[in-house]
């Protein structure tokens, strides 16, 4: 799918696939959370795909230090 939609910068790159994939995921996750069945059908058990996709990071705090100063706060689901 990365290699399709040309999001990769090297296509044959394992490590850089999945960078890419926990990105597209987690950007999903924030901003398009109705997308993530569509873009990863089979990805059902969502806390073990984002402990292994965060690979010991703090996604949600990354999230947090991210926002701008003011931004309105959401609930995910």
């Amino acid at each position: 799918m990365l290699r399709s939609e040309l999001r990769l910068m090297s296509p044959n790159s394992r490590e850089e696939a999945l960078r890419e994939l926990a990105a597209v995921y987690f950007e999903l996750r924030y901003f398009e959370p109705d997308l993530l069945p569509i873009w990863f059908p089979s990805l059902r058990d969502s806390t073990t795909t984002e402990r292994i996709l965060s690979n010991g990071l703090d996604i949600e705090q990354f999230f947090q230090n991210s926002r701008l100063e003011g931004t309105p706060s959401f609930e995910l689901m």
